[in-house]
C-alpha cells in the first residue's frame, strides 16, 4: 500500500466525521489535562508531607507543683520521664523548659504585642478548649 493513498483516505474520512473529529480531540485533551493535574496534585501532596512530618513536635506539660519546685529536672518524677522520653527510638531530642525560661520565650514571641505581654505573668494558666 501506498502512504500517500492511507494518508488521503484518513484525510477524508476525517473530513466526513468532522464532529467525531472535534470529539476525539476534545477528549484527548481533557484526559491529559486530568492526567497532569493529577499527577501535580500528589506531587505538591508529598511535597507538603515531607515539609510537615519534618517539623513535628511535642510538648508534655506537667503539672503545677513539680514545673514550680523543680527548676531543673533534678526530681525523680521529672528524670524519669525523661529518660522514658529520651529511650524512644522516635524522639530525637529531649528539651526541659522551666517555667521562667518558658515565660520568657513567651515574651520573646510576643514582642510585637506589649499588650499582650503586660496582661501575662509566668505562673498563669494554660486555658484547654
Amino acid at each position: 500500500m501506498r502512504a500517500s493513498f492511507v494518508f488521503s483516505e484518513v484525510l477524508t474520512g476525517l473530513r466526513r466525521n468532522i464532529t467525531m473529529t472535534i470529539a476525539m480531540i476534545i477528549t484527548t485533551a481533557v484526559s491529559l489535562s486530568m492526567l497532569g493535574g493529577g499527577l501535580l496534585i500528589v506531587r505538591t501532596i508529598d511535597k507538603m508531607k515531607v515539609a510537615y512530618m519534618a517539623d513535628v513536635e511535642v510538648a508534655v506539660y506537667l503539672t503545677d507543683d513539680i514545673s514550680t519546685n523543680d527548676k531543673n529536672c533534678a526530681q525523680d518524677l521529672c528524670q524519669s520521664l525523661r529518660q522514658q522520653l529520651e529511650s524512644n527510638a522516635g524522639v530525637q531530642t529531649v528539651v526541659f523548659e522551666n517555667r521562667d525560661a518558658a515565660f520568657a520565650r513567651f515574651k520573646k514571641i510576643f514582642e510585637t504585642q506589649p499588650e499582650l505581654v503586660a496582661l501575662a505573668r509566668p505562673g498563669a494558666p494554660i486555658i484547654r478548649t
